[in-house]
């Protein structure tokens, strides 16, 4: 069975204010698919829609054609996993027990870890490379470590779709692209979706792009697709030129500060340099 989540015209409205306007999408699995926009553009509402946190105002969300108000809390925690920004840093768990937390969903309320719980949890923290932190308070651990072994957590749900959002924001550049190519190197088995506002990063580790502006699908493809100088300058108001780098494989956006097109670079510069994307 092929696994995916459905959007089918959802809105969301708060107090009367529409958040979210009429957005029909598809996640499928083995892929990541990147939510990306400005701040208030609708990412993390729509990742709560996603979750079951919260439900839309009209349309349906669906997993395998079954509609998610049908699920339980519990059922939902086996479809999906989530990944937030740091979230233990006041809570003196061990390492060990904040990723054995990902069994939780397959357990009645007071019964045991089975062998099988511990020996998933184990696997997890060697994949992720957290198994040096298993007797280690997780407070203790910097930003880095910490959400690593949150990843590890959340892989350790086993879950048919890891939702992430902006896992790395407040991470360093070695952290950042360590957390991303683990659940890049995840994605053969689950369908992923990450929220994120660095746009090169997103141009790199994902495969679909959805770029959302005031609450509506704007474009919607690959990196090269969606991520074009005049998608952003209509969603960023920021002038870009777009390149391929030949070294990761992947677009690689310069943003232009106000008054650059006008110091040494013109549109039509700007449209020659982009021919590089059809002929790299």
């Amino acid at each position: 069975m092929i696994h995916s989540i459905s959007l089918n015209e959802v809105s969301y409205k708060v107090k009367g204010k529409r958040i979210l306007s009429d957005i029909s999408l598809n996640f499928p699995p083995s892929r990541i698919t990147g939510l990306i926009g400005p701040n208030g553009s609708g990412k993390t509402t729509l990742l709560r829609l996603i979750l079951g946190t919260i439900l839309p105002t009209s349309g349906t969300i669906e997993i395998d054609g079954r509609n998610i108000s049908s699920y339980s809390r519990k059922e939902l925690a086996r479809e999906m996993a989530i990944l937030c920004q740091n979230t233990f840093s006041n809570f003196a768990f061990l390492c060990h027990d904040v990723v054995l937390m990902g069994r939780d969903p397959y357990r009645g309320r007071f019964e045991p870890m089975l062998a099988e719980d511990y020996k998933i949890a184990a696997e997890m923290m060697k994949l992720t490379d957290t198994d040096q932190f298993r007797d280690r308070l997780i407070n203790e651990l910097s930003g880095g470590e910490e959400q690593t072994v949150l990843l590890g957590r959340a892989l350790t749900q086993t879950p048919r779709f890891l939702l992430l959002d902006e896992p790395t924001s407040h991470l360093d550049i070695y952290h950042q692209i360590k957390i991303l190519e683990l659940i890049k190197n995840q994605a053969y088995n689950m369908g992923i979706v990450l929220v994120m506002h660095d746009l090169n990063m997103a141009a790199r580790f994902c495969d679909r792009l959805v770029l959302l502006s005031k609450g509506r699908v704007i474009a919607q493809g690959t990196p090269v697709e969606v991520l074009t100088p005049s998608h952003v300058k209509a969603v960023f108001h920021t002038d870009s030129v777009v390149r391929h780098d030949p070294v990761l494989k992947a677009i690689q956006l310069t943003f232009l500060n106000n008054g650059s097109i006008n110091q040494g670079f013109n549109h039509q510069d700007v449209k020659e340099m982009d021919l590089c994307l059809t002929n790299p």
